[in-house]
């Protein structure tokens, strides 16, 4: 089962885990610590299988059991890219995001839930002036980068040039601090040009 092929729509009994405190997008890599027991029995499945796995934010980060209503409809496709035993409970795991995706239902949560997901098609705004918008908000982000010292800012900027304005608007996005509320507000901001306009504005 390949997100990236445009056949792909539906997702049936995808592995799912719900995240504290993080929200995953497309075209980024992730490491993040997982430690509760169905969380580690859904990455073993994903694992076994094709390494597809759906990563959905809580609402609530200090839910310990987060049931359906507890975990954001709208989340990611992700690849298992490694994972790291690091003591007897907790796994580090690092993720490619692939596509947004939408969870219609939840089919068994057992000794972890699995999931019947859609893939969500980005809305892309070509056009001189969204060349423009993209073009400033690349150069509030360099500033951003700089003002809060990051030391892989060098490295950033020149790899978002090579993106579409879908891939770098999630870039950007996963890049920068602000709460949980406000990142998944971007996830689930479908057209582009209005994720640009967006993190112009929080730029």
């Amino acid at each position: 089962m390949d997100p990236s092929s445009p056949q792909t729509e539906f997702l049936k009994n995808v592995p799912l885990i719900p995240l504290r405190d993080l929200v995953v997008f497309p075209s980024t890599l992730v490491p993040f610590i997982i430690g509760r027991t169905s969380s580690v029995q859904a990455l073993a499945r994903a694992s076994e299988t094709d390494k597809l796995i759906i990563l959905a934010a809580q609402m609530d980060p200090s839910i310990d059991n987060p049931e359906p209503k507890d975990i954001y409809s709208l989340g990611v496709t992700a690849k298992i890219i490694r994972t790291v035993q690091m003591d007897d409970k907790n796994v580090k795991v690092i993720v490619e995001g692939k596509r947004r995706a939408r969870i219609l239902e939840f089919l068994s949560s057992f000794p972890f839930y699995q999931v019947l997901a859609k893939e969500i098609k980005v809305i892309e705004s070509p056009g001189k002036e969204s060349e423009e918008e993209l073009k400033r908000v690349l150069v509030l982000f360099e500033e951003y980068l700089k003002l809060s010292q990051n030391a892989n800012f060098q490295s950033i900027i020149p790899a978002l040039r090579d993106h579409t304005p879908d891939r770098i608007a999630d870039i950007i996005a996963s890049h920068m601090f602000m709460p949980l509320d406000e990142k998944q507000n971007l996830l689930e901001t479908i057209n582009s040009r209005e994720r640009v306009r967006h993190l112009y504005f929080l730029l």
